[in-house]
């Protein structure tokens, strides 16, 4: 379920009653509240805004629904790292690898039973079965599909490798000739954080980000605003929701490219008490949270997943407000 919070101006919506159906639908009915919040102003978007309006009109036809994806064979664990270094009873020598290269993102399978670490920099893939401790060897190829989506292996696809170790510390760990590889929790990230450090941290929104296609004339439109904007998300490195919502806001910040639009990141800790400043103040119950701010003033948000789309609600909640 989403909420979004925010207004077109109601002679928009009378304008644009009945409301065509589809993402194409919600677009034509943006264009012309853009129109009308335009209207009169000199604004120069006014003529970019009208072509895209006509542009829509020519092919009225609505979208199909879009079917259902069946469950992803691995999720994403952003709680937890994995990491190589030589080992100590190595007999193949290793060279020097770069920090970056140390990491790999772990996975989980879609029932929990297995866990699976992909480097960027690594040559192979590895499965382990929490059932029994045995560590599964694979070729990355094998397990991404040309649209770069990771497939779920058969079990003839692998080589057993070894068995893992658990430690009372929450790691595990094992050896294969020439690595020790260790996966263990991470610390939880906790209030402000930058973007470099997010992505930095968990690979998986920059991926989604870059793959993330948003629709160009509300780009155009969010590029054009002259007034400071600030968006404030409020995310949580253990949400779901946030792992799909907040990489299009990132995606759609880069690509605005506009100096007076900016982005506040606050990570919230499971029990969303903390931190308790920004958590009062702005009244969060809902993760993600993306609020919307003049000069410190909210005039909108959205929240867990967006109504149409990221940037659709955006620039409804914007232009709605009479921003220019």
């Amino acid at each position: 379920m989403s909420f979004v919070v925010g207004t077109i101006r109601s002679a928009a919506r009378h304008r644009c009653s009945p409301a065509p159906t589809g993402r194409a639908g919600a677009t034509r009915v943006l264009l012309l509240a853009l129109l009308i919040a335009l209207a009169g102003t000199g604004d120069p978007r006014v003529s970019i805004v009208a072509d895209a309006a006509a542009q829509n009109d020519l092919d009225p036809s609505p979208e199909q629904p879009e079917v259902p994806q069946d469950e992803p064979p691995w999720i994403t664990n952003t709680e937890l790292r994995a990491s190589r270094i030589a080992a100590a009873e190595a007999t193949t020598p290793t060279p020097p690898i770069a920090d970056e290269d140390r990491f790999a993102e772990v996975f989980d399978s879609a029932d929990f039973q297995f866990l699976l670490l992909l480097g960027a920099a690594w040559e192979e893939a590895y499965i382990l079965d929490l059932a029994t401790g045995d560590v599964w060897i694979h070729s990355k190829a094998a397990l991404w599909t040309p649209a770069e989506e990771l497939t779920q292996p058969s079990s003839e696809d692998g080589d057993y490798g070894t068995t893992f170790v658990p430690h009372e510390d929450g790691r595990i760990s094992f050896v294969l000739d020439p690595w020790e590889i260790t996966v263990e929790p991470l610390p939880p990230m906790l209030g402000l954080i930058s973007e470099q450090e997010l992505l930095a941290r968990q690979p998986v929104y920059r991926r989604r980000a870059e793959a993330y296609d948003p629709d160009p004339e509300m780009i155009t439109c969010l590029a054009g605003i002259g007034e400071t904007v600030d968006v404030v998300a409020f995310f949580g490195s253990w949400c779901q929701i946030c792992k799909h919502s907040l990489p299009e806001l990132l995606r759609i910040h880069d690509l605005i490219n506009n100096p007076s639009f900016s982005l506040t990141l606050v990570a919230l800790d499971e029990d969303v008490v903390e931190p308790e400043d920004w958590i009062s103040n702005c009244g969060i119950s809902r993760v993600p949270s993306f609020i919307v701010r003049i000069d410190e003033e909210e005039i909108g948000r959205i929240e867990e997943e967006p109504e149409i789309s990221m940037e659709v609600d955006l620039v409804r909640i914007l232009f709605g407000n009479g921003v220019q």
